[in-house]
Protein backbone atom coordinates (compact mmCIF):
# COMPACT_ATOMS: atom_id res chain seq x y z
CA UNK A 1 0.00 0.00 0.00
CA UNK A 2 2.60 2.66 1.06
CA UNK A 3 6.34 3.34 2.62
CA UNK A 4 5.71 4.52 6.02
CA UNK A 5 8.27 7.20 7.14
CA UNK A 6 7.94 9.13 10.73
CA UNK A 7 7.68 12.87 11.74
CA UNK A 8 7.74 14.68 14.65
CA UNK A 9 5.80 17.61 12.31
CA UNK A 10 3.84 15.03 10.45
CA UNK A 11 1.63 17.71 8.26
CA UNK A 12 5.12 20.17 7.69
CA UNK A 13 7.37 17.12 6.39
CA UNK A 14 3.70 15.79 4.39
CA UNK A 15 4.39 19.21 2.75
CA UNK A 16 8.10 18.50 0.76
CA UNK A 17 6.36 15.15 -0.55
CA UNK A 18 2.91 16.92 -2.10
CA UNK A 19 4.81 19.78 -3.17
CA UNK A 20 8.24 18.31 -4.54
CA UNK A 21 7.03 14.88 -5.65
CA UNK A 22 3.70 15.91 -6.46
CA UNK A 23 1.77 13.52 -4.01
CA UNK A 24 -1.88 14.17 -2.36
CA UNK A 25 -3.28 13.75 0.69
CA UNK A 26 -6.03 10.91 0.73
CA UNK A 27 -6.11 10.27 4.16
CA UNK A 28 -5.71 11.16 7.94
CA UNK A 29 -5.84 9.11 10.87
CA UNK A 30 -5.96 9.48 14.33
CA UNK A 31 -4.80 6.94 16.17
CA UNK A 32 -6.06 5.78 20.14
CA UNK A 33 -2.33 6.19 20.91
CA UNK A 34 -2.69 9.81 19.71
CA UNK A 35 -0.35 9.83 17.36
CA UNK A 36 -1.50 11.14 13.36
CA UNK A 37 -1.17 9.66 10.14
CA UNK A 38 -1.03 10.94 6.72
CA UNK A 39 -1.29 8.93 3.50
CA UNK A 40 -0.44 10.35 0.59
CA UNK A 41 -0.82 9.28 -3.13
CA UNK A 42 0.05 10.00 -6.59
CA UNK A 43 -2.85 11.24 -9.20
CA UNK A 44 -2.80 11.05 -12.63
CA UNK A 45 -2.43 14.19 -12.81
CA UNK A 46 0.33 15.07 -10.87
CA UNK A 47 2.26 17.13 -13.75
CA UNK A 48 5.90 16.34 -12.10
CA UNK A 49 8.76 14.54 -13.83
CA UNK A 50 8.85 11.82 -11.53
CA UNK A 51 7.54 8.81 -12.39
CA UNK A 52 4.43 7.23 -10.47
CA UNK A 53 5.59 4.56 -7.74
CA UNK A 54 2.47 2.81 -7.88
CA UNK A 55 2.77 3.38 -3.82
CA UNK A 56 1.70 5.73 -1.63
CA UNK A 57 3.65 7.17 1.20
CA UNK A 58 2.18 7.28 5.06
CA UNK A 59 3.90 9.64 7.38
CA UNK A 60 3.55 8.25 11.16
CA UNK A 61 3.90 10.92 14.07
CA UNK A 62 7.31 9.92 16.07
CA UNK A 63 8.16 11.74 19.41
CA UNK A 64 11.05 13.42 17.35
CA UNK A 65 12.89 13.88 14.49
CA UNK A 66 16.56 12.82 15.82
CA UNK A 67 18.36 10.97 13.65
CA UNK A 68 16.60 7.80 12.97
CA UNK A 69 19.67 6.26 9.73
CA UNK A 70 18.80 3.13 8.48
CA UNK A 71 18.98 1.30 5.53
CA UNK A 72 15.46 1.56 4.00
CA UNK A 73 14.12 4.53 2.11
CA UNK A 74 12.15 6.07 -0.27
CA UNK A 75 13.32 5.90 -4.17
CA UNK A 76 11.76 8.13 -6.81
CA UNK A 77 12.66 7.38 -10.32
CA UNK A 78 12.39 10.84 -12.19
CA UNK A 79 12.79 11.88 -15.85
CA UNK A 80 14.80 14.80 -14.65
CA UNK A 81 16.87 14.62 -11.77
CA UNK A 82 18.35 18.13 -11.29
CA UNK A 83 15.02 19.58 -11.33
CA UNK A 84 13.30 17.39 -8.93
CA UNK A 85 16.59 17.33 -6.34
CA UNK A 86 16.79 21.02 -6.02
CA UNK A 87 13.26 21.60 -5.88
CA UNK A 88 13.13 19.31 -2.97
CA UNK A 89 15.89 21.27 -1.39
CA UNK A 90 14.04 24.31 -1.96
CA UNK A 91 11.21 22.95 -0.30
CA UNK A 92 12.99 22.15 3.05
CA UNK A 93 14.51 18.93 1.66
CA UNK A 94 17.68 18.17 3.69
CA UNK A 95 21.20 17.79 1.27
CA UNK A 96 22.98 14.49 1.54
CA UNK A 97 24.66 13.99 -2.32
CA UNK A 98 24.20 15.95 -5.26
CA UNK A 99 23.12 14.19 -8.43
CA UNK A 100 26.33 11.44 -9.14
CA UNK A 101 26.40 10.39 -12.72
CA UNK A 102 27.19 6.12 -12.27
CA UNK A 103 28.04 5.36 -15.82
CA UNK A 104 28.76 1.78 -15.82
CA UNK A 105 25.02 1.42 -14.61
CA UNK A 106 23.74 3.93 -17.12
CA UNK A 107 21.96 6.02 -14.16
CA UNK A 108 22.67 9.06 -12.21
CA UNK A 109 21.68 9.21 -8.31
CA UNK A 110 20.96 11.86 -5.82
CA UNK A 111 20.12 11.27 -2.12
CA UNK A 112 18.03 13.55 0.36
CA UNK A 113 16.31 13.99 3.76
CA UNK A 114 12.98 14.86 4.29
CA UNK A 115 12.64 17.98 7.02
CA UNK A 116 12.24 14.70 9.50
CA UNK A 117 15.40 13.06 8.16
CA UNK A 118 14.09 10.32 6.29
CA UNK A 119 15.97 9.65 3.49
CA UNK A 120 14.89 9.95 -0.46
CA UNK A 121 16.91 8.41 -2.97
CA UNK A 122 16.45 10.00 -6.82
CA UNK A 123 17.28 8.14 -9.61
CA UNK A 124 17.13 8.75 -13.22
CA UNK A 125 18.14 6.16 -15.72
CA UNK A 126 19.92 7.49 -19.15
CA UNK A 127 20.15 4.24 -21.07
Amino acid sequence: MAARVGAEDVFGTGELYTKAFGLVGVGRFELASGKVELILEFTESQGQPIGNMGLGIAILSRESDDSVKSIPHIVFRVSDIDLVYFDALELGGIKVQEPTAISDLGITIAMLEDPAGNAIELLEQYR
